[in-house]
């Protein structure tokens, strides 16, 4: 038989009275069926108006999917959403890397904000259901103005930070799953700068930031990553070997990685010789990576600059500065293009990044496809 039930509807009363709010509805004819939810520890009238709208909402999305109301959550553990957040998080950093880890608290402390904003930091877990995430998520998004590759990286991560949630039975259903990924729009900007282009932004760099300039020859000599190069430190720096020696934390994969020092990089890096070796290559003087003037700046130092300070340096200077419109990590790829027309080879392009397969070094290399075409035009075929 298919069930039926009537329309949630919020039940209020003056606050003065004492009464108890709930959202009613019947299910299959019986007897009406009462929620409330936390709805009645909001002290303010407007506020709680408005979630208690919000809850009728969700109980009727409920319903349209099939829902049928029992007692199943009173076997769930009771922690309130925010919380119940900050524990996923707590059990997923377990087992991934340093630098995940850092974008699964980016992404829960985006999302926290959201919920504080929305006002659901009330609810409890189990009562937090697709309706609620799908709003924060696209309060987020407007807010501060997320591509759809941003909201989806930030989705994914979410969605793994409640798969834990689950696992430990503060909620029943992770509310990511049915949330679909933006459809992301193809972008040309990894493409690597031209040699004019190159020489433009070098010039430009030694001016404005000698620092950042070296910094930039890292990435494009060497592979490294942006917020690889970001947390060395002088300790990493073995010049007797002329290479780098990438720590796991603080790599991608979470592996050690060894990378030479090619190009002129052994000597833009002389300076650091005799300097204490938990320093950052490119670090700051001031604590939290706070902010800066341009003395002493992408220089060895006690403290790591921010996540977001170098591609904030690049918009700075080159996208505004140049009107070049390249990536910071577009340098990987020009250096990808470069040594394989020097005549290094995939395999040892695709160590040196840290790939795990040549597929994805590939990937990287843009001038892999005009030079594959270019022997492709040499073959001779019969005529018939």
């Amino acid at each position: 038989m298919k069930n039926y039930w009537t329309d949630p509807k919020v039940k209020t009363y003056p606050l003065e009275s004492g009464k108890d709010w709930y959202i009613w509805f019947r299910f299959n004819g019986g007897n009406p069926t009462r929620v409330k939810l936390g709805l009645n520890k909001i002290p303010d009238y407007n506020e709680r108006l408005e979630q208690a709208n919000l809850l009728a909402a969700v109980i009727r999305e409920r319903l349209e999917k099939g829902w049928t109301p029992d007692n199943s959550s009173r076997y769930l553990k009771r922690i309130d959403i925010i919380e119940a957040i900050n524990y996923g998080y707590e059990q997923k950093k377990l087992h991934v890397t340093k630098n995940t880890s850092d974008n699964l608290k980016s992404s829960i402390n985006f999302f926290i904000e959201g919920i504080k904003k929305l006002k659901f930091s009330n609810m409890l877990a189990n009562n937090f259901e697709r309706f609620h995430a799908k709003k924060v998520m696209d309060y987020l998004k407007a807010e501060k103005q997320w591509k759809n590759k941003n909201y989806n990286k930030h989705l994914g991560f979410l969605r793994s930070i409640f798969a834990e949630i689950v696992d430990a039975d503060y909620c029943k259903i992770n509310p990511f799953n049915d949330i679909r990924n933006l459809k992301e729009e193809i972008t040309l900007a990894n493409v690597p700068p031209t040699d004019e282009e190159m020489k433009l932004i070098c010039d430009h760099l030694q001016k404005h930031n000698y620092g950042f300039y070296v910094f930039y020859m890292i990435i494009y000599y060497c592979g490294i990553r942006p917020d690889e190069v970001r947390q060395l430190r002088i300790k990493n720096l073995d010049f007797e070997n002329e290479c780098f020696n990438l720590p796991g934390e603080i790599t991608k994969n979470g592996k050690f990685r060894s990378v030479p020092m090619l190009g002129n990089i052994k000597n833009l890096l002389k300076d650091c010789q005799g300097i204490n070796l938990d320093y950052f290559v490119f670090g700051t003087w001031v604590s939290h990576g706070g902010r800066h003037s341009q003395k002493n700046w992408f220089s060895p130092n006690p403290y790591s600059i921010k996540e977001d300070t170098p591609n904030k340096q690049w918009n700075k200077l080159i996208k505004n500065g140049l009107g070049i419109n390249k990536t910071l990590y577009s340098a990987k790829h020009k250096g990808a293009d470069d040594k394989h027309a020097a005549g290094m080879d995939i395999k040892t392009i695709c160590d040196i990044f840290g790939h795990s397969e040549t597929k994805m070094t590939e990937r990287y290399m843009h001038s892999l496809s005009q030079s594959r075409l270019n022997e492709a035009k040499k073959i001779t075929l019969k005529i018939f």
